[in-house]
């Protein structure tokens, strides 16, 4: 169907007018496309980006004569061009891309280059003789993505993908995202790929995507992007506990936003700058009482520049709060009310109520031991942060 792009009706019209009865299309493009109606077409090739498996029991579905497989395929440009294609796929089953096919060899390798176990992340190189050269006029960018192979006394290439995957124990590659879209949230490194997975797993979904967005005081969210299914919609409280129940709680996204259309690019693949701005969840409001919810709500507004309206029942992560924000909290709650207070104290109660709570308990008549000079050693011992 290049160059011109279709998706939704206009995609399912054009498969029915043309009688189609082997497609390779987008996961973006397919989760678009109602897939009644539509039983000449008997084998669909995912590829150019991540399947979430709601797609799987959409299209994996009985025909007169047989059921239409499903495949997904990978392969990035540079190694001319696919490079693994799954078994058919079966609904309910963790969605793979498979092995490597002939003549390919692959690696899933650490930042050390040491191959990973089966079951654990790692970054997908690829070697054959279907690799490019390299980039045209771009040494730079060529030398760091085309790499000698340390497995290989000939001294072959590899090509560094940046894609994250994992082994199966049958030996095939489960595929996570992109190195380039891990994101750190409250000094944890999040494959997004993991979460997208979670979210297309419910009934209600047929596409998801997670990104990394930043906040007006710079703090990084997890903001998700979902399809609602055809037939059903979608409700963000449900989800949002579903995600809760299969996610460490660094991991739930902070917001969650139902898209009408899946935004595509010229080449059919999900367009992340057209998303919108993330709908940010909130509670009904209830105004902080007594002096020290007060002061908590105060330094919430001004570390996180969230404005005056910060409420007693206002979480600090979910405002944008980070751990490097969070030691600034409590040191200015310590220095206020004159006690020590522990960084891990905000995560632990982590609401302005909470957090006020907490201050009480503390002994404010504690005094610091004087500062003393000393003779400075010959050598300087490492601080506990340091350490």
């Amino acid at each position: 169907v290049a160059p011109t792009v279709y998706g939704g009706d206009e995609l399912a019209a054009l498969l029915r007018r043309e009688a189609v009865t082997h497609a390779f299309i987008t996961p973006a493009a397919l989760a678009s496309v109602d897939p009644a109606g539509l039983d000449e077409l008997r084998v669909v090739v995912a590829g150019g980006e991540a399947c979430p498996p709601e797609l799987v029991r959409r299209w994996v579905r009985p025909l007169a004569d047989g059921d239409r497989e499903f495949y997904n395929g990978y392969g990035p440009t540079e190694t001319t061009i696919m490079t693994n294609i799954s078994a058919p796929l079966v609904p309910g089953q963790p969605v793979t891309i498979g092995a490597p096919i002939q003549a390919t060899t692959e690696y899933v390798l650490d930042d050390r280059l040491v191959p990973v176990p089966i079951g654990v992340v790692g970054e997908l190189y690829i070697g054959g003789p279907q690799l490019a050269r390299g980039y045209q006029l771009r040494p730079g960018l060529t030398a760091v993505r085309f790499v000698p192979n340390p497995f290989d006394p000939n001294h072959s290439r590899l090509y560094r993908t940046g894609d994250l995957v994992r082994w199966t124990p049958s030996g095939e590659l489960e595929y996570l995202g992109r190195n380039d879209f891990q994101v750190k949230i409250r000094g944890f490194r999040i494959e997004l790929g993991e979460i997208d997975a979670v979210l297309a797993a419910h009934e209600t979904v047929d596409f998801a995507v997670t990104v990394g967005h930043q906040l007006d005081s710079g703090a990084t969210i997890l903001a998700s992007y979902v399809h609602a299914a055809s037939g059903h919609s979608i409700d963000i409280d449900e989800l949002t506990a579903h995600a809760e129940r299969s996610l460490p709680v660094h991991m739930v996204p902070t917001s969650l936003t139902v898209l009408d259309e899946i935004p595509l690019t010229p080449v059919g693949k999900l367009d992340r700058r057209a998303l919108p701005a993330p709908q940010l969840q909130t509670k009904e409001f209830r105004a902080p009482s007594g002096a020290l919810e007060q002061l908590v709500a105060g330094v919430f507004a001004d570390l996180l520049s969230a404005g005056d309206e910060i409420g007693a029942d206002d979480d600090f992560f979910e405002l944008g709060g980070n751990s490097l924000i969070a030691t600034q909290v409590a040191a200015r709650l310590g220095a206020s009310i004159g006690a020590r207070v522990p960084a891990r104290t905000v995560f632990e109660a982590p609401t302005v109520a909470l957090l006020a709570a907490r201050l009480a308990q503390f002994d404010t008549g504690a005094q610091r031991p004087a500062l003393v000079a000393v003779e400075r050693p010959e050598r300087v011992p490492l601080s506990l942060a340091q350490r």
